[in-house]
C-alpha cells in the first residue's frame, strides 16, 4: 500500500444537469486519476493512473465540482483484491468513484465502454 495526502469530499452534493462543467469534462470522458491521489474510502490507497470514463459530473453546495469515474476494464483487472472486498463489505460499488475535477485528467481510453464489466470476484 502507498500512503498519500488528499482533501475528500463533502456533503451537498446537486446534479449538474448540463454534460461539462468548470475544467471542460463532459460526461463520457475518458480520464486518468492524478498521481498523489487518494481513494476517498481507504485513506492508505493510492489510486494514481487509475482511468476510466466520466459518467457523472456533480456541484457541491459550494460549487466545487465533482466526477463520478466509472473504471475501465484495464483499472477493474488490476485493483487490489481488498479493496473490492472492503467495498462490497461496505456496500460500495467498486467499479466507480467520484473524485474531484482537480484529482483527474484527461487520458486516452485503453479500452471500449463495452469491456467496462464488472469482473468475476477473485478472492
Amino acid at each position: 500500500m502507498t500512503k498519500c495526502n488528499s482533501s475528500r469530499h463533502d456533503n451537498g452534493i446537486t446534479d449538474i444537469e448540463s454534460n461539462t462543467n468548470k475544467n471542460n469534462l463532459k460526461i463520457g470522458d475518458p480520464v486518468r486519476v492524478k498521481e498523489g491521489t487518494v481513494c476517498p474510502d481507504l485513506k492508505d490507497l493510492c489510486i494514481g493512473g487509475w482511468q476510466g470514463r466520466v459518467s457523472e459530473i456533480t456541484e457541491d453546495k459550494d460549487g466545487k465540482m465533482l466526477v463520478c469515474v466509472r473504471w475501465d476494464s484495464i483499472t477493474l483487472k488490476n485493483m487490489p483484491g481488498y479493496f473490492i472486498e472492503q467495498s462490497e463489505v461496505e456496500g460500495l460499488d467498486y467499479t466507480t468513484m467520484c473524485l474531484w475535477t482537480e484529482e483527474v485528467e484527461l487520458s486516452e481510453p485503453r479500452d471500449k465502454k463495452e469491456k467496462q464489466k464488472r469482473p468475476l470476484k477473485r478472492f
